[in-house]
């Protein structure tokens, strides 16, 4: 293996000035399609846009002098973990320190708001909006289950939108740490940890071990990452539905059934957005069908669709619990005047576009580019993993068009999306013979782009 300390090559991820034009066309870009939309207000009399939209809900900030010290201090801190690691290194050897890290720095960003903004409010919420209140007031939940149908209207906005298993996960939390923050912290364990485990584990099967790490590593300094992975329950259901492809792709086909029906249940219990990844997969299959010219791929289909069967029918049968009316409940709820594209046009692609390009700010313009990069190689050298991506954009696209997600914030509800962006990612990197210094770099222009969102914006509720 050739030393990555002392490669000679010039080759580099960005060059400086790259870096200035790309980050002058960023903020320009921002800059522009915000006043655009709110001349587009204006015109149409629908009001004007918030500061720094197409972020959907944002508090805009002027730095404090508390914060601006921490985020110099995590910085510090950051480049001294850069600077420090072994030689040969990337970043580790070792999963559990990427894990480590991944956890602080997440902490250490957060904490610019204060203790109570950046950990207990992501939990509680400032208008009682969130699981929580729901959770704590539970005090039998086999009764809460049976009757949730009956009782789905009179919960709080975020619980009222999702399937009982939301709520019920808070409710474990709530009895085991009681304390707000805590909740959040215990949420940004979990997700990090088994996050780490299935993307590595992921990315191990097609590359080496140590850009494998660095990847991962790399996944969680993106901004959307490190502000939604603390207390937000997409940070659980991005992991399980990291999962999902993990196990799915699992060479032994007992485990590949067993690991895959297990997170698409708990999933399926959290959220009804799992209609995502099993579009995804039918997409994939379809796709990967059509190529080979063979649908034997279908059989693991067929027995997962059995077991999502008989798993609503368990809800429905042993708990009084029916998947469907509550399903069609929280389209009805979240949209109430039918079809967005004709009940209100202008709503329907206004919204469209915040929730594409809010996605994109939280990914960074540097990810983004290195991404339109590796799409190419990704097509020649891993066309599975094209398949997999191209399935995934296509079928959140699709959802889109449906009119999901209204209201915008799909950098927190579309969280399970980045890692299918970090792919491209990944497979451009392996293509590239850059040195340790310009593997820095890229950390470090996507962490600082973290910081600064961290610094100027409040993005809980």
């Amino acid at each position: 293996m050739v030393d990555i300390e002392t490669k000679e090559n010039n080759l580099e991820v960005f060059t400086y000035k790259e870096i200035f034009i790309i980050t002058s066309f960023f903020v320009g870009f921002w800059i522009g399609i915000n006043l655009l939309f709110k001349l587009f207000g204006f015109l149409f009399n629908r009001g004007l846009v918030g500061r720094l939209w197409p972020v959907g809900k944002v508090t805009p900030m002027v730095p404090t002098i508390f914060g601006i010290l921490i985020a110099i201090s995590v910085f510090i801190a950051f480049l001294l973990i850069l600077k420090m690691r072994p030689k040969h290194d990337l970043i580790s050897t070792n999963l559990y320190y990427i894990i480590i890290i991944g956890i602080l720095l997440i902490i250490g960003t957060n904490i610019f708001h204060g203790l109570w903004k950046g950990f207990v409010t992501p939990t509680i919420s400032h208008g009682g909006l969130m699981f929580y209140w729901d959770a704590i007031e539970i005090e039998d939940p086999l009764k809460f289950l049976r009757t949730y149908n009956e009782r789905q209207h009179t919960l709080v906005e975020h619980s009222r939108s999702h399937p009982p298993g939301a709520v019920l996960f808070y409710y474990v939390l709530y009895k085991i740490f009681v304390l707000p923050g805590l909740i959040s912290l215990a949420i940004l364990i979990i997700s990090t940890v088994f996050s780490a485990y299935f993307l590595y584990n992921i990315l191990r099967r097609e590359i080496n071990e140590e850009l494998s790490l660095y990847v991962t590593f790399l996944f969680f300094l993106i901004p959307a990452i490190q502000v939604y992975y603390l207390a937000n329950l997409y940070a659980i259901v991005t992991t399980l539905f990291l999962g999902v492809i993990y196990y799915y792709r699992h060479p032994d086909n007992r485990i590949n059934l067993i690991g895959t029906i297990s997170c698409l249940s708990l999933s399926a219990f959290l959220t009804f957005m799992v209609v995502f990844i099993i579009g995804v997969l039918v997409c994939f299959e379809l796709l990967k069908s059509y190529k080979t010219k063979s649908v034997k791929n279908f059989k693991n289909m067929y027995v997962i669709s059995l077991s999502l069967f008989v798993l609503f029918t368990i809800f429905l049968v042993g708990f009084n619990y029916n998947y469907i009316v509550s399903f069609l409940y929280t389209s009805q709820e979240v949209n109430p005047s039918g079809f967005r594209l004709i009940a209100d046009p202008y709503d329907y692609f206004s919204t469209r576009t915040e929730d594409v390009l809010e996605i994109l700010f939280f990914f960074g313009p540097f990810l983004f580019l290195l991404f339109l990069r590796g799409f190419p190689i990704m097509k020649k050298n891993f066309p599975d993993f094209y398949l997999l991506v191209i399935s995934a954009i296509f079928f959140l696209l699709f959802l889109f068009s449906l009119g999901v997600y209204q209201t915008g914030e799909t950098a927190r509800g579309c969280l399970y999306i980045y890692p299918f962006l970090i792919f491209p990612v990944a497979f451009y990197l392996n293509e590239k013979d850059f040195s340790r210094a310009e593997m820095n770099k890229l950390l470090i222009l996507v962490f600082i782009q973290s910081i600064i969102m961290q610094l100027i914006g409040y993005y809980k509720w």
